[in-house]
Parts: C-alpha cells; sequence; structure tokens
C-alpha cells in the first residue's frame, strides 16, 4: 500500500513496462513510501466512454492508508497534480481525459498474511523500549 490502478482505453503496447516502472518511483516519492510496498496495476484495451466520447482515457484510482495525522487537502490535491501531469506527459493526453479517484483506507481493513496493518504497527510499537 499505496497501490494506484490505472485503466485506459490505450491499446497495450501504449503502456510499456518502463512507464510502469516510472510510475511506481513516481508514487512512492509522492506519498512517501518505500517503493518496495507500492503497486501499480495497469488495464489497457478498455472501453471507456468518457466526456461525450471514446477518445483515449485514463481512469485511475490511488487506494492508500493516510499518515495517522490525518491528510490535507492540500496533500490530496499535490496527489492529483502530480500523479495526473505525469500521466497526462506520458501518454500526451489532456487534463480531461486524466481522472484519479483517491481512496483512503483505515489501517485495519487492509493486511497480509502477517496481519492487518494496524496489528502489524502495534506490535512493532508495543516492542520498541
Amino acid at each position: 500500500m499505496p497501490h494506484l490502478e490505472l485503466k485506459t482505453n490505450l491499446p497495450d503496447d501504449a503502456i510499456t513496462e518502463d512507464f510502469i516502472k516510472r510510475c511506481a518511483k513516481l508514487l512512492a516519492v509522492t506519498t512517501g513510501n518505500p517503493e518496495k510496498i507500492v503497486g501499480v496495476i495497469v488495464s489497457s484495451n478498455k472501453r471507456i466512454f468518457s466526456a461525450g466520447s471514446f477518445d483515449p482515457a485514463v481512469w485511475m484510482s490511488l487506494s492508500l492508508i493516510p499518515p495517522i495525522n490525518g491528510m490535507s487537502i492540500e496533500d490530496k490535491n499535490r496527489y492529483c497534480d502530480e500523479i495526473c501531469s505525469f500521466v497526462m506527459k506520458e501518454l500526451n493526453l489532456p487534463e480531461e481525459r486524466v481522472e484519479l479517484c483517491l481512496m483512503m483506507f483505515d489501517a485495519s481493513n487492509v493486511g497480509s498474511k502477517s496481519g492487518t496493518v494496524q496489528s502489524v504497527w502495534t506490535k512493532q510499537a508495543s516492542s520498541k523500549p
């Protein structure tokens, strides 16, 4: 976590592995998370009708756990600006064809084999002297 899911009606060959790697790096820097916990999922060749046309478009969902002290509207605006600007530039799309939805998850609702993020954080905090 964080994870970025990108859906587009662009063809598969328009979304290179290099683009996905650079997208993951940007996501890590933008959110302040290590790259090893960032995920990017791309679905291309989708049928997307947006703003009255089937012209090339990108719809994205960014799923993340906000910091313990919350996330300001300025942070959310920065995420939108940095991620959308990157995608617009890299895929040569106008602003009105790129959309980002921010989805915030409570740490108790995200997990892995080790348990929820909240339980892992609690264990880490209790093991500190």
